[in-house]
């Protein structure tokens, strides 16, 4: 099965390009992506911010069912962007169930 994320930060155009800590669990037991916010180093005297633009991140993630059943799919994500980002935000939690049939061959949910 291949679910498809999209995620949109409506002022964050670097969050997409610099990372994000998180994870998604698929419903069966494990932990199938999780990540981790890069370490910044120290910063010394003023800066400027950017300008707020928006940001999409956009990935599949191939998950493969043992058996079948209806599974509640759900994560998070925290868009740390790059080093003191000031727009860095984060990710209402969200979830959707789906339901496997071993008969079906493709499952498509529409979440939240």
């Amino acid at each position: 099965m291949t679910f498809h994320f999209v995620n949109v930060d409506p002022d964050d155009s670097r969050a997409q390009e610099w990372g994000h800590s998180g994870e998604i669990m698929f419903g069966d037991g494990d932990l199938s992506y999780d990540s981790v916010a890069p370490d910044c180093p120290p910063r010394y005297g003023p800066w400027t911010p950017p300008a707020a633009a928006t940001g999409r991140w956009e990935s599949d993630f191939q998950r493969t069912y043992s058996r079948s059943g209806t599974f509640t799919v759900s994560g998070s994500d925290d868009y740390v962007g790059a080093c003191y980002d000031p727009y860095a935000s984060k990710q209402t939690p969200w979830s959707v169930s789906i339901t496997v049939d071993p008969a079906a061959t493709t499952t498509t949910t529409t979440g939240p």
